[in-house]
């Protein structure tokens, strides 16, 4: 018989069994070190520790106004569009503005006194 032979290195030796597992690999060339104080910043949204973290890793010099910045990140060109949540009545076919299908006012008053 031949031996065994593997194919992917051995998993490393954890003391946790779920969470995060680092592989740490060296970086010579064009890198940027973010420190956690930045990355995991409790009170910075996800996107302004983005930008934050762009900005870092730009060449010295690079212009990062206002104008700059909005110049390199356009919003996207085609928007969404929004719920309008207007319903047609159950009772009378009248429209009316609900997030919830269902009667219009005068049809449930109607209702609840009858």
């Amino acid at each position: 018989m031949t031996d065994k032979q593997r194919n992917a290195p051995a998993r490393p030796k954890t003391r946790h069994s779920s969470g995060v597992t680092h592989v740490n690999e060296p970086h010579h060339d064009n890198f940027v070190v973010i420190g956690n104080h930045l990355a995991q910043h409790p009170e910075l949204s996800l996107t302004a520790i983005g930008l934050a973290t762009h900005i870092q890793s730009l060449p010295e010099g690079t212009p990062i106004g206002i104008k700059a910045l909005a110049a390199k990140f356009r919003p996207p060109s085609v928007t969404p569009p929004r719920p309008d949540h207007l319903q047609t009545c159950d009772s009378c076919d009248r429209a009316f503005r609900s997030p919830q299908l269902g009667r219009c006012r005068d049809c449930r008053s109607s209702v609840a006194v009858a």
